[in-house]
């Protein structure tokens, strides 16, 4: 029986998606906004626009990842001078 790869690939990457949900969801967040908390546990101060390219996320994406995060008080938000 010949398998495809890419579907065994996917099949895993749904299976570690279903396992970090199961884990982060008593603490309220998502995989995505524990990956941008996790970033800025190494580097406080980031900017939105550096977050989303070290996440390969848009800007429209951070921007609600970073909103979702302050709203549930895991970020504040600072301008920058």
């Amino acid at each position: 029986m010949d398998i495809c790869v890419h579907f065994l690939l996917g099949k895993a990457l749904q299976k570690v998606n279903q396992i970090s949900k199961s884990k982060l969801s008593p603490y309220g967040v998502t995989p995505v906004q524990f990956a941008l908390l996790n970033i800025l546990w190494k580097k406080d101060g980031q900017v939105g626009a550096k977050l989303g390219k070290v996440l390969q996320l848009d800007s429209a994406t951070i921007t609600g990842l970073l909103d979702r995060l302050e709203t549930n008080g895991f970020i504040e938000r600072r301008v920058i001078s």
